[in-house]
């Protein structure tokens, strides 16, 4: 009996444990399959996506699928009168953290023992969790967009103006503006983007901030310091040439020069035609005294140029005649050439506006350059110019004229002697020279005189009776030869010679352009 009762026993423990064993691999099994699961745990959304129950690989490109449809979605831009739609990807968007986001997804539920991840899981570890990308558009994007736009986006501030009258100057008000200020509208957009976007099209009112003129009237009333004055005389020229000087001079009168910028003369003065007001003077041309229109107004470039250089703001452009030229030194000229795009240029290198004042009175020009005078009183400048060299000039240019009596002669131009040359620029502190250094070397070609001679024969000594003719006509067929070959050789080869052995080094360095002198 005991027996059988100890077989019973033993046969149902038996029983009892593979049941157990068998029971406990089974949710064991299951438990493990859970908490090793190789996929995202369900309830997780990246930007909104339901990503549960799928692997890393099938989350990332569900996700990289969604935000690359962002880039047709639009965003409309309102400001005021403004308002205009334009997609995300004009704007260059940009969403990153997507791998971040896939990871920080899959990490639910993955750390502990196997019991604490099942325990996680089941627990609905990833319910309501969702992980974010980053989405940003570039400023560089945004700039060119409110640059596109500016018409309805900026309303630009105005300096103030500055003019002068009755010998006393005058400041017009400036005008603020409104401007968008980039980084703080992109930040505002893409704080939108990140917070409560709902992926679908969407709209951002702009903001815009007061923006004040660079140059204001406080600036501009500290202009009022002569920084640098200079005078040329022209009493010995031409009406004509009067008249040109006081036109060009008046085309630069008044102009105001902000830190930085530069003023060239040649756009200012052109085109020198009648109709721009110039009338026909004496100018330089490829060595020869010519007239042309607008002849004269080199003299304008070089007294600004002198006021430029003592006022000592920084001379971008500057040229020498091709001759030299009476109203200043040597070296202390400047040339301005239309066709030969020689130009007077100069930047204002200091720290406050400058204004250029011209002034015809009389038979003299004057320039004179305000600004705000920061130089100490003890610094003082001189320009000394230095003939390098003097060249001589060559012989005469002799043209033959046959409609000029024989014997008579005329002088077309005179002389120029030619020079190299060198200006200094001198520093003085309290007196004492401080330093000197090169402005600049010029050179200015030698110039032969030119003059007419005149070749033609009294009729009176061509006179012969009839028979003394007959006796020398081949004679005189053979002097009829001579004068028609005579007048081209004989003035043909003396201009040769007086050209190539008198000067022949110098001869290219002179530009063969017209200089209105």
């Amino acid at each position: 009996m005991l027996k059988k009762f100890l077989k019973i026993f033993l046969i149902t423990l038996a029983v009892l444990v593979v049941v157990g064993i068998g029971v406990f691999a089974y949710y064991y099994n299951k438990i493990s399959k859970i908490a090793n699961s190789q996929t995202i745990c369900s309830g997780v959304t990246i930007d909104g996506i339901d990503v549960g129950g799928l692997s890393k690989q099938e989350a990332y490109d569900k996700v990289l699928e969604e935000v690359n449809s962002l880039n047709s979605k639009k965003i409309t831009l309102t400001y005021e009168d403004h308002n205009d739609s334009v997609s995300l990807s004009e704007l260059g968007l940009e969403v990153s953290g997507v791998d971040s986001a896939v990871e920080e997804a899959y990490a639910l539920g993955k750390d502990g023992t196997t019991w604490e991840r099942y325990q996680a899981i089941s627990n609905g570890a990833g319910d309501g969790k969702n992980f974010n990308t980053t989405k940003s558009i570039a400023v560089e994007s945004f700039e060119e967009y409110v640059d596109a736009n500016a018409e309805t986006l900026v309303k630009v501030a105005k300096d103030a103006t500055l003019t002068r009258e009755n010998g006393q100057f005058i400041i017009s008000g400036g005008q603020k503006g409104m401007k968008i200020p980039v980084e703080e509208n992109v930040e505002k957009i893409n704080d939108r983007l990140n917070n409560d976007w709902d992926g679908k099209d969407l709209e951002v009112e702009l903001t815009a901030i007061e923006a004040d003129p660079e140059y204001s009237e406080e600036v501009l009333s500290k202009v009022k310091d002569v920084l640098g004055t200079y005078t040329t005389d022209y009493s010995t020229s031409s009406a004509n040439r009067r008249a040109n000087i006081a036109n060009a001079a008046s085309k630069i009168d008044g102009h105001v020069v902000f830190p930085g910028e530069e003023l060239g003369l040649l756009e200012l003065m052109v085109p020198f035609t009648i109709d721009n007001g110039y009338e026909v003077a004496q100018a330089y041309s490829a060595g020869e005294v010519v007239d042309s229109i607008g002849g004269g107004v080199c003299q304008v470039a070089t007294t600004l140029y002198n006021a430029v250089l003592l006022s000592e703001l920084e001379v971008v452009e500057r040229h020498n005649h091709a001759m030299v030229v009476s109203y200043v030194p040597l070296s202390q000229d400047a040339a301005i050439s239309e066709a030969g795009h020689q130009d007077f240029k100069f930047r204002n290198s200091s720290e406050y506006p400058v204004y250029v004042e011209a002034i015809c009175q009389g038979t003299s020009l004057t320039f004179t350059i305000y600004g705000v005078e920061e130089r100490p009183s003890t610094r003082k400048i001189e320009y000394i110019s230095e003939n390098v060299q003097t060249i001589p000039v060559g012989k005469d240019i002799i043209t033959k004229d046959p409609n000029l009596a024989e014997g008579k002669q005329m002088i077309t131009q005179g002389a120029h002697t030619g020079y190299r040359a060198k200006l200094w620029k001198v520093v003085y502190e309290n007196g004492e020279q401080i330093s000197k250094e090169e402005v600049n070397t010029s050179y200015y070609a030698p110039s032969a005189r030119r003059v007419t001679v005149g070749t033609k024969k009294d009729e009176e000594e061509t006179t012969e009776d009839s028979s003394t003719k007959k006796k020398d006509d081949s004679d005189n067929n053979k002097k009829k030869t001579v004068t028609t070959t005579e007048a081209p050789a004989v003035a043909t080869t003396e201009a040769k010679k007086v050209v190539t052995t008198e000067a022949p080094v110098e001869v290219t360095e002179a530009p063969a352009v017209e200089e209105t002198e």
